[in-house]
Parts: structure tokens; C-alpha cells; sequence
């Protein structure tokens, strides 16, 4: 009776390091998935300012080719 015991503890001894190493291995990953998720936002928002810094930029040339033009105009 308790080498039945005993070996019923060793089988899941046996399970649980197999176990443990999933989870930690699931954990890691989510971990990993996260950090992407978060750096995947990050790089949004950046590039999301850098368009509306040459959106300016544009318009900014839109007008000085304008009044370029009607100096060139007048000349």
C-alpha cells in the first residue's frame, strides 16, 4: 500500500515539472506578445506626430511657393 502511494507521488512529481516549464513558458511569451503590443503602439503614435509634422511642412511650402509666385508676378 504505501509503495502504491509513493509511486502515485512520483508520477506526479514526474507531471509537474513538465507542467511547470509550460506555464513558464506560456508566461514568457505573453510576456513577449505584451512588450510587442506595447512597442507596435508606441511606433504608432510616433510615426502618427511625424505626419503631421510634414503635413505642417507641406503646407508651409504650399504657402511660400505661393508668394513666390506673386513676387514673380509683380516683378
Amino acid at each position: 500500500m504505501i509503495e502504491k502511494v509513493t509511486n502515485v507521488f512520483l508520477a506526479v512529481d514526474t507531471l509537474v515539472d513538465p507542467i511547470s516549464y509550460l506555464t513558464r513558458l506560456i508566461q514568457a511569451l505573453g510576456g513577449i506578445i505584451v512588450l510587442y503590443i506595447l512597442l507596435g503602439i508606441i511606433n504608432a503614435v510616433i510615426n502618427w506626430k511625424r505626419n503631421n509634422e510634414i503635413k505642417k511642412l507641406r503646407n508651409d511650402v504650399g504657402e511660400i511657393k505661393r508668394i513666390l509666385s506673386k513676387r514673380e508676378k509683380k516683378k
